[in-house]
């Protein structure tokens, strides 16, 4: 059995009163873990990397250019800086709200070096 937080027990029993039954399509009141977020309090900074195959450049190519921003806008929601590899969507989403470091720039990584000095810089 898992243990959940009182928040997920109640959205687990909101999810599945009234009209928001589970189907066999969607699941309702399985949507509560998602925003069971206990595991905020440890991360100090958020890190997006795609994962990189390296047998199919076709597959790479759409990891990188066709990411959904859904993943940086959750860390977003939840107060938490975020660095990130250069994919389209985080670029184009950080420049829309003006999320920048404090010399101007995103905060861009496309190397595990790159990634090192923006943590630092961080840490500042």
């Amino acid at each position: 059995s898992t243990d959940f937080s009182y928040n997920t027990r109640v959205a687990m029993r909101a999810a599945t009163n009234g009209s928001l039954q589970d189907t066999d399509i969607f699941k309702f009141s399985e949507q509560a873990k998602w925003h069971d977020v206990w595991f905020l309090q440890d991360v100090d900074v958020a890190l997006l990397w795609p994962p990189l195959r390296k047998k199919d450049p076709k597959l790479e190519y759409s990891t990188i250019t066709c990411r959904p921003v859904t993943r940086l806008t959750w860390w977003w929601s939840h107060g938490v800086p975020t660095v990130f590899f250069p994919i389209s969507a985080y670029q184009e989403a950080a420049e829309n709200i003006g999320y920048r470091l404090r010399d101007g720039s995103l905060p861009i990584a496309n190397t595990p070096k790159k990634m090192a000095q923006l943590l630092q810089v961080l840490q500042k």
